[in-house]
């Protein structure tokens, strides 16, 4: 993971913000050929101080053989994050599906042979990117000549920032496991990183929105701005469209089966760290649309630059109200602190430097319906009729919420 970040973190999402405004096929393919380039450089860069570190630390018997097959694994990866991201960019999404499946039949046969035969335990994860993978090949074969990754500076320099803005976001992420760990032992690692393992598949709603959008305003920014907005007024629609019932099942499955699926060492306890994490999901989802408008328009920057500054506050969230709280709480806490002030400053930011073109943020229906069942889920624990008003209150924003998104798609295509 950590030798592929450059790849899917910075390379791929330069893709997706460049691909669509490039005019013509020839300096399209040479800027996949150079991205290709800088992530097989960066990555088997990464590798080999990446596998010594694991040795040093873990003490592993096989690291040369680990190290090898995990080089392989990164390599693969790293060409996948930009094959999938170039389909993506050039709006090829029915094929990157497709690969996608081709990928995920080859990892399942392999993972049942894998478990008849347990030599063969590395060849699932090998063999699942390698559809995409090669989906990139006759694009970077069309161009025998080597590309100079640093000929393209503006494209490298939107990499290496949305790079940093994509290590601080997940470094907040897997240190609050450390944070855990550090403060309650093992024990109490394990149960936050159950916790968020139980809300995993809504927190990769706002990657799944920004794959589809990013290149769609990266394209629009230079070609119609009346467009841009309208799509991005979509964009923000449509993640709370989405947001909202996924969030309100995870508030629910405290209410209806807490002993089923939560850490029966917590109790009652595990209450509210799980209300702010539920609360956490459906913030990260809505602050993405204003942080893929920013990409979209070139603003890598201040978005870097928020989540640096992000996690210097969640990291001090985080000392500050373990002293006075549990460590549970502390932890959601700050990455809910989080997740409210990096929209906030990088909105400010850009809003402050440009005067032209900037991403559209509006409070949704959504917002207010979600922030109510919270409220009701918190006051009234263990109320049926506090569960049935929830309902209703979410029910009820989104409604408002798919007549509006539904208007105004429908208004852009008669535009249109």
């Amino acid at each position: 993971m950590l030798a592929g970040l450059p790849s899917s973190a910075g390379l791929a999402m330069a893709l997706a913000r460049f691909l669509p405004i490039y005019h013509s096929d020839s300096q399209a393919a040479h800027a996949l050929r150079a991205a290709a380039n800088m992530a097989l450089l960066t990555t088997a860069a990464l590798v080999a101080p990446v596998a010594f570190a694991s040795r040093v630390l873990v003490g592993q018997e096989s690291w040369l053989s680990d190290f090898t097959i995990a080089g392989l694994w990164a390599l693969l990866y790293a060409v996948y994050a930009i094959g999938r991201a170039a389909l993506f960019a050039k709006s090829r999404v029915g094929r990157a599906l497709v690969l996608e499946l081709f990928g995920c039949t080859a990892f399942g046969i392999a993972l049942i042979l894998a478990a008849r035969w347990h030599d063969l335990w590395w060849i699932p994860f090998a063999l699942y990117p390698v559809p995409m993978s090669l989906s990139v090949l006759p694009a970077l074969a069309r161009f025998a000549d080597f590309v100079d990754p640093l000929g393209h500076r503006e494209f490298l320099r939107f990499a290496v920032l949305a790079l940093l803005g994509s290590v601080a976001g997940q470094g907040v992420q897997y240190a609050s496991t450390l944070v855990g760990g550090a403060a309650g032992g093992a024990s109490l690692a394990g149960t936050w990183a159950t916790l968020v393992s139980l809300a995993s598949p809504v927190l990769l709603l706002p990657r799944t929105l920004s794959t589809s959008f990013l290149p769609r305003l990266a394209g629009l920014s230079v070609t119609s701005k009346e467009e841009f907005e309208r799509t991005s007024r979509e964009h923000q629609s449509l993640s709370s469209l989405l947001a909202l019932p996924a969030s309100v099942v995870l508030v629910l499955a405290w209410s209806v089966c807490p002993a089923g699926i939560f850490p029966l060492e917590l109790g009652a306890n595990s209450r509210l760290p799980w209300m702010l994490l539920c609360f956490l999901t459906y913030v990260t989802s809505r602050s993405e649309p204003l942080l893929t408008g920013n990409a979209a328009l070139g603003f890598a920057g201040p978005n870097a630059a928020a989540a640096g500054l992000g996690a210097a506050i969640c990291a001090l969230s985080w000392w500050a109200l373990s002293r006075r709280t549990s460590v549970l709480v502390a932890i959601a806490a700050g990455l809910l602190i989080y997740a409210v002030v990096v929209p906030v400053i990088a909105l400010v930011v850009v809003r402050w430097r440009s005067s032209g073109l900037k991403p559209y943020f509006r409070i949704q229906p959504g917002d207010l319906a979600m922030s109510g069942v919270i409220l009701l889920a918190l006051r009234f624990p263990a109320s049926a009729r506090a569960t049935v008003t929830g309902l209703a209150v979410a029910a009820l924003g989104f409604g408002i919420q798919c007549w509006i998104f539904f208007s105004r798609r429908k208004a852009g295509r008669k535009t249109s």
